[in-house]
């Protein structure tokens, strides 16, 4: 959607169209007026001059002026009703450049019919009133020039022809005398109307300037800047409007929420540059498949909704055909992407969901065709997945576990848990803080029964800061008795926040925690953002003896180049590749590629997860220098981390 800026709309943009219509609108408003004051001077003169004309023409002209009257207020009705629609205002101004024509001939006809030869008193009168009521014309006309000229050379120029007529001595001062009035009223009718043309171009140019901001701000409100696809506001508009209509017309309609899985992990790993472009190429690649009367809408940062319509005749006939279209945007959607020069390769997720379903309304749809794709993402198996009532325990429980959450910092339900890193001598050299959720009636909860829902209600940031502060606080204690560092995972939020190092200063002087004792654990795509950020801020953190480890190292992004820039002191194996390590000859392939860009780094290599003796004694047997898993320590308290310390 392209519009013009407000800023560039000049006089030139205004059609004359627009102008006569404003001009017909200004002349209407000034109907009752005139009327008014065309029954007040008819009926004045009618009894000023009923002794002195004949009541017959008396009578005539007072009702053929009033009749058009009548006439002219009909009209305004008419106007008023008519919704003032801009393609009829040629035929409103013409009808009222004739009827103000006519009333002017009608006032002209005073000239004519009630015109005093024998009265100088009674042409004096006269011409008091029909130049007033030419005064008032120019006040009330000058919106349309050749009406408000018709009215008053209409109106004048009878008068000013009987006084050139006429013997009497007077008659010709006062047939001058008209002759200049009349002038000055025309030069003063020309210059009011360009005055409110003038006005009418301005008000115009404004009100085009105000429709313009007001239709950016609907779209900006409707619609994403990005890709230029309807948001969730609209997209819920559009809902409830193809809900009605399948209803009506006995259709089913589908909801297909698509999910790019693992874009956090390109927009913070690669920029949200990247990130933004790759999300834009799926909304192309989604608009090129939909059929005319589909819409497809963006609802997230990495989340799309398309809505199909008329795809079954029933509940029933739908199922197939809809699993059919999922599939093939799943198929469209990841085929290789090229971005910036780099090729890409996403998987997607997509949830289903059928409309209209009874007491279902538009917001319930569209959150069933997420929880759908929740629930296939999850599966791992299933791209394509439609809800079913099966998955109503999922989602309430996953609400429960959400209001939990929320109050889980507040009642002190969290607790840091510690896993011994060992040396190749078995001595501990870091114990890395694992958080885990005393729940009041589940028990003791591990983080992946609860950190996605953290991460999506945004809970991620103030428990991510509780373990950072916690960890320093428990480092301090630490430190008389053991010389151990403590290893503390930071999450993407977390490291992406501008005030991180901050903050970090701040929790480190008020806990007395020392940094060279402590080691930061980052994601790989977490450090290879674009430009010098994540560089300049693991630098600050190096400054201050703070040692830098890549955790689940082999599941990113990075290349060589990009991991030589970085103050990197620690790389831990991802535990996918260390499980088995023995008897694949895939994971021990990716182990010796990883061992020899540590050896390039000259960093520490760290196996992790180590669950059995046979992928110890490898490790062992290979550049690793630490170890940590399972066989060689269970995560522990840090009651009995201090214990242990001190045996």
């Amino acid at each position: 959607m392209v519009m013009q800026s407000p800023t560039n709309i000049k006089s030139d943009d205004i059609t004359s169209d627009q102008i006569r219509a404003e001009q017909v609108r200004i002349t209407f408003s000034s109907v009752p007026a005139s009327l008014l004051a065309i029954i007040i001077n008819s009926s004045l003169l009618v009894v000023l001059l009923w002794n002195e004309i004949d009541h017959s023409h008396l009578l005539i002209w007072f009702l053929l002026t009033n009749g058009l009257s009548v006439v002219r207020w009909q009209l305004c009705q008419q106007y008023k009703q008519s919704g003032q629609y801009p393609a009829h205002e040629r035929n409103w101004y013409r009808l009222l450049v004739i009827t103000i024509a006519l009333s002017g001939i009608t006032w002209g006809a005073v000239g004519i019919w009630l015109f005093s030869q024998s009265s100088v008193l009674h042409q004096v009168f006269l011409v008091f009133v029909v130049g007033g009521m030419c005064a008032g014309g120019v006040a009330t006309l000058s919106a349309i020039l050749n009406a408000g000229r018709s009215f008053l050379v209409f109106a004048a120029t009878p008068i000013i022809i009987q006084f050139m007529l006429s013997s009497h001595e007077v008659a010709n001062y006062m047939m001058i005398m008209s002759v200049l009035f009349l002038g000055m009223l025309l030069a003063s009718l020309n210059r009011l109307n360009k005055t409110i043309t003038a006005t009418i171009v301005e008000a115009l140019v404004s009100r085009r300037q105000q429709e313009i901001v007001e239709r950016e701000i609907r779209y900006q409100a409707e619609y994403d800047e990005s890709t230029g696809l309807p948001n969730r506001r609209r997209l819920q508009e559009i809902l409830i409007e193809e809900i009605a209509r399948a209803s009506i017309s006995d259709s089913v309609g589908a909801i297909l929420f698509i999910d790019v899985d693992r874009f956090k992990t390109i927009n913070y790993g690669l920029g949200h540059m990247i990130g933004e472009d790759l999300i834009v190429q799926v909304g192309k690649r989604l608009t090129s498949h939909m059929a005319a009367a589909d819409t497809i809408s963006r609802t997230g940062s990495n989340e799309f909704v398309v809505i199909l319509s008329d795809i079954a005749a029933n509940l029933r006939l739908a199922n197939l055909p809809v699993k059919d279209i999922a599939i093939e945007y799943h198929k469209l959607l990841d085929s290789p992407y090229v971005i910036q020069g780099h090729e890409f390769h996403i998987t997607t997720s997509i949830g289903v969901t059928l409309f209209p379903i009874e007491n279902m309304d538009a917001g319930e749809l569209i959150q069933y065709a997420e929880i759908a794709m929740y629930e296939a993402r999850k599966d791992g198996k299933t791209d394509v997945l439609l809800f079913s009532e099966e998955m109503y325990d999922s989602v309430s429980q996953r609400r429960v576990v959400e209001k939990e959450l929320q109050l889980a910092l507040d009642k002190y339900e969290f607790e840091l848990y510690f896993q011994p890193q060992y040396d190749r001598n078995n001595e501990v050299i870091a114990s890395e803080a694992l958080l885990r959720w005393n729940h009041p009636a589940r028990g003791l909860l591990l983080p992946d029964q609860f950190l996605e829902i953290a991460e999506q209600t945004g809970l991620i940031v103030a428990i991510g800061q509780w373990v950072l502060r916690t960890a320093c606080e428990y480092q301090a204690m630490l430190e008389p008795v053991s010389d151990q560092k403590i290893s503390v995972n930071i999450s993407p939020r977390q490291f992406g926040n501008v005030r991180f190092n901050e903050m970090l200063n701040d929790i480190i002087e008020q806990t007395n925690a020392n940094p060279k004792q402590l080691k930061f654990e980052f994601t790989e795509a977490m450090l290879l953002e674009p430009g010098e950020r994540a560089s300049d801020k693991l630098n600050q953190l190096k400054t201050q003896g703070i040692e830098i480890s890549i955790d689940r190292f082999g599941t990113g992004y990075s290349s060589f180049a990009q991991l030589n820039r970085l103050p990197v002191d620690e790389i831990k194996l991802d535990r996918r590749f260390v499980s088995g390590i023995d008897s694949s000859t895939e994971n021990a392939a990716i182990v010796e590629s990883i061992v020899l860009i540590a050896q390039h780094l000259k960093v520490r290599l760290v196996a992790q997860g180590i669950e059995t003796e046979a992928e110890l004694n490898y490790f062992k047997g290979s550049y690793c220098q630490d170890f940590q898993g399972n066989l060689l320590q269970q995560p522990v308290t840090f009651t009995e981390l201090l214990a242990s310390t001190l045996k």
